[in-house]
């Protein structure tokens, strides 16, 4: 894939308005269609959007939005996600054109029961939407508050710039097989979480990590689950560990979330429809 940079992106969407009435950027760097089904589900039929613009990264959306601020008669929406920014209290940045995702990512709106379990559904030849449901339900088991604890961790040692791997570390690796199934392994989750902790403490210090991890603790107890733990990173892939363990479900990766995406319900993100809408008529 070629990576575009922040200056390059107006130029890439003019060089694509034949095949758009809209620009959209996105900071994805794969998955284009996924994106066109999501904005096709909200945008009202006869609107013509044959691509995106995948920019490679959150910086380089903001800073290509940035770069293009004026009115100048393009309709045009850079989206971003929402990634640490509601454990760690930050506004969206003030910038036109610019929507940021109400959740960690887009996965988080994709992962939804009823959007997974529809989608699920027509990948499978004979299980029935009860078997479905009964799986994918509470991926986390008893784990959740463990899971939050992770990511409160996690956003402090982002936020401290402490250079710790937070959550590219896979959480394949906090799993254990269990009855031939992987589930979540509380262990290996305390683990992780001492892990950051010692490394953060090394690198800033014990006061101000602690204080800086009281504060986070204090704002992840008021949010939801889908503002605090990364759906691309941790949520799907256990959604779809799940998905794998049914007997007769057919589907790769990439296509599954085209799938999830053509089912999208806007009323999961009500700004960002408003503003498709808005620039669609």
């Amino acid at each position: 894939m070629i990576n575009y940079s922040a200056r390059a992106a107006k130029a890439l969407g003019y060089l694509k308005r034949k095949y758009n009435d809209i620009e959209v950027y996105v900071e994805d760097t794969s998955s284009p269609n996924m994106w066109i089904r999501l904005l096709e589900s909200i945008l009202p039929s006869g609107t013509k959007l044959r691509s995106v613009n995948l920019l490679a990264g959150r910086r380089r959306v903001i800073e290509a939005c940035r770069l293009d601020q004026k009115d100048d008669g393009r309709r045009k929406l850079y989206i971003t996600d929402g990634d640490f920014d509601y454990l760690l209290g930050k506004g969206k940045p003030r910038l036109k054109f610019l929507h940021r995702m109400p959740c960690y990512c887009v996965e988080n709106l994709l992962s939804h029961k009823k959007i997974v379990s529809d989608a699920a559904f027509t990948c499978c030849t004979k299980t029935t939407f009860t078997e479905i449901n009964s799986k994918i339900e509470n991926v986390f088991g008893s784990s959740e508050a463990m899971v939050r604890a992770l990511f409160v961790v996690y956003a402090t040692s982002e936020k401290l710039e402490t250079g710790i791997k937070t959550v590219a570390f896979g959480v394949h690796r906090l799993l254990s097989k269990i009855d031939e199934k992987k589930i979540l392994d509380e262990a290996k989750i305390r683990s992780r979480i001492l892990e950051v902790v010692k490394g953060s403490i090394r690198s800033k210090g014990s006061l101000h990590f602690s204080r800086t991890r009281k504060e986070i603790t204090k704002r992840a107890a008021s949010l939801p689950i889908e503002k605090v733990v990364s759906g691309k990173d941790f949520v799907f892939p256990l959604i779809w560990l799940r998905l794998k363990e049914l007997r007769d479900f057919s589907s790769e990766l990439d296509h599954f979330k085209v799938h999830l995406a053509k089912a999208f319900d806007k009323a999961r993100d009500p700004l960002l429809a408003r503003s498709l809408l808005k620039l669609a008529s």
